[in-house]
């Protein structure tokens, strides 16, 4: 009976410190038994700055790999697996050193303003609209087209030196035959149904047009919106036409 209890007791201290043991195992390397994923950080802990775009060839450049607990890892933050969907894309937002690259850092490089640029709002009672198939991304041009108040002013001057006919001239800082602007980019439009208007990947959906848009978002300078501004007071509505159609 003495040797019994004795070989009881002996793999029940042998258990017990095998427990331990596996304790201070989980407990000193918990983490890195746990299951990881790839993330991506700024490489050599630098700054990754606005503006800055993203291509296949400038990547491995800009980011490196880094380990993190999948748990720990948000439908947001760019890995191997979603890799794809940011390049060719341009930052909108800067990553400092040791930060994660999300989705929300990027965007369609033909959405975002350059440098000087802001997105602004173009009122829809600035825009002469008949039939406005221009989808956010464009490269635009805008056109001035005189309104009635503009057409009379000119006929009554007209009146006024005894001639008989009244045209609008067509002058450098309000050019009719030319584009006022060109190369500006849709950043914005959503149609009078209240939806977001955009190109689609498969087919054609300039077939139908927008209507009078309720919303549109023009990336231009502040120089630029000013001189619009101006021309819309003194009368005059605009086209925005989509480049090369």
């Amino acid at each position: 009976m003495r040797v019994k209890v004795s070989s009881m007791f002996i793999v029940a201290i042998t258990l017990f410190f095998v427990g331990i043991g596996m304790f201070l195992m989980l407990y000193i390397k918990g983490e890195a038994l746990l299951p990881h994923d790839a993330v991506f950080v700024p490489k050599g802990d630098v700054k990754i700055d606005e503006y800055t775009k993203i291509t296949p060839q400038n990547f491995q450049e800009l980011f490196e790999i880094k380990e993190i607990l999948a748990a720990a890892v948000n439908p947001n933050m760019v890995t191997p697996d979603n890799l794809k969907g940011i390049l060719n894309k341009t930052m909108v937002l800067p990553l400092y050193p040791k930060d994660y690259l999300t989705l929300n850092h990027v965007r369609d490089s033909n959405l975002v303003p350059n440098k000087d640029e802001i997105e602004y709002p173009i009122p829809p009672t600035w825009l002469e609209v008949t039939d406005f198939t221009v989808r956010a991304g464009d490269e635009t041009e805008v056109w001035l087209t005189p309104s009635e108040k503009v057409k009379n002013f000119y006929i009554a001057k007209a009146q006024g030196l005894g001639q008989t006919m009244g045209s609008v001239p067509d002058l450098p800082e309000r050019p009719l035959t030319t584009p006022l602007f060109t190369g500006l980019r849709l950043r914005y439009v959503v149609d009078g149904a209240n939806r977001m208007v955009k190109n689609t990947k498969e087919g054609d959906d300039r077939a139908e047009s927008t209507g009078k848009p309720a919303e549109v978002k023009l990336n231009m300078t502040t120089k630029q919106f000013a001189q619009l501004k101006n021309a819309v007071e003194e009368g005059y509505k605009i086209l925005i036409v989509s480049k090369g159609l």
